[in-house]
Parts: structure tokens; C-alpha cells; sequence
């Protein structure tokens, strides 16, 4: 099996780390690229392409480009990592992909 890192042909759009409260909302669309959200702090529900995935501090979210996504809060603090990117993670197609891979965390640590 090949490793996370292998898989994913790197280009870069942005790095960016968010941090919202309980009240946050994103409102469905469809986005135009690659998305890597690194769960950093608290809880929340992605909704991607109509599949729900509750998502926790410590877990890495693929989601493919052209994905409709619609997103809440459920903790007074939640923050993440997002990696915009025109990447493919190969294997996984149109599917989204839900990592809790500690070995995965240490791509983003020089973001905290």
C-alpha cells in the first residue's frame, strides 16, 4: 500500500488555518478545486456531495474538486487547516476521504 504522501500529486493553490464558533455556517457549494482539512481544534459536520461526515481534532478531510460542501460547527471552538489545491489524491475519485492517520499530522504541525 502506498503511503498518503505518494499519492497525492502536490500543487498549490494556499494554506490557510481557520478558526470559527459555535454558530458557523457555510452554506452549500460547489468549489472549484481540491480541498485538505486538517481538524485541529473542536468538532463539526461536512457535507460533501450529500454524504455527512461528523469530523473531530486530529482528522484529515480529502475533498474532491467539484464536491458540493456544506458546513457547521458543533463546538464553540473549531478550527482547521485548509489546503487548497488542484491535486488528485489517486484512488480515490470522487469520493471523499475521511483520515485519522496521526502520521498524516506532521505535513501541517508547522501551521499551528
Amino acid at each position: 500500500m502506498r503511503s498518503f504522501e505518494d499519492a497525492v500529486k502536490y500543487n498549490f493553490l494556499y494554506v490557510d488555518k481557520y478558526i470559527f464558533g459555535i454558530n458557523w455556517f457555510y452554506k452549500e457549494n460547489m468549489i472549484p478545486y481540491s480541498l485538505l482539512r486538517y481538524i485541529i481544534e473542536g468538532s463539526g459536520i461536512f457535507e460533501i456531495s450529500g454524504e455527512k461526515l461528523k469530523v473531530e481534532k486530529g482528522q484529515i478531510v480529502y475533498i474532491p474538486e467539484r464536491s458540493l460542501l456544506e458546513c457547521k460547527s458543533l463546538e464553540n471552538k473549531f478550527s482547521f487547516i485548509q489546503w487548497n489545491t488542484p491535486f488528485v489524491l489517486e484512488g480515490a475519485g470522487r469520493d471523499c476521504i475521511c483520515l485519522s492517520y496521526t502520521i498524516i499530522s506532521p505535513l501541517f504541525a508547522f501551521l499551528h
